[in-house]
């Protein structure tokens, strides 16, 4: 039995005398596998927009933080006069919304994220421009 524990987790510390116990080691594998499981996790991606006027981008988790670019690592480019958001940071209940007509740029929604585009070319959403490559960090 461990006659010492870590002072964060509470982990089994042996000394040369105490006896190793198979419970005390799966007591301490359940902690840091429960200690794991809180940490959040970055998952990297990509896209090649389609031109749809909106699109969901199906991920296996609901982000809580999403920032995409597009491949150039631009959010956001002025092209002949032309404001272009083509990418941003958004959260869970906080979507990029385009400031001229409050319409959806990118937001986050139940297992992926939406993007968008102006198929009519009155608007300034470039999310998700036909075959523009675009990468994305999401935070599981």
């Amino acid at each position: 039995m461990a006659s010492n524990y870590t002072e964060h987790y509470g982990l089994c510390q042996w000394d040369a005398a105490d006896q190793v116990l198979r419970e005390e080691f799966n007591q301490d594998n359940k902690k840091i596998d429960g200690a794991l499981a809180t940490i959040p996790q970055l998952v990297f991606g990509s896209y090649v927009g389609n031109g749809s006027a909106t699109r969901k981008i199906e991920l296996d988790f609901t982000p809580s933080v999403l920032f995409v670019v597009a491949k150039d690592g631009m959010t956001f480019r002025e092209i002949n006069g032309s404001s272009q958001f083509c990418g941003g940071l958004v959260f869970k209940d906080k979507p990029a919304l385009d400031v001229y007509r409050d319409r959806m740029i990118l937001e986050i929604c139940e297992n992926g994220f939406h993007v968008a585009y102006n198929v009519d070319n009155s608007l300034y959403l470039y999310t998700n421009e036909p075959d523009m490559k675009y990468h994305y960090i999401a935070l599981r």
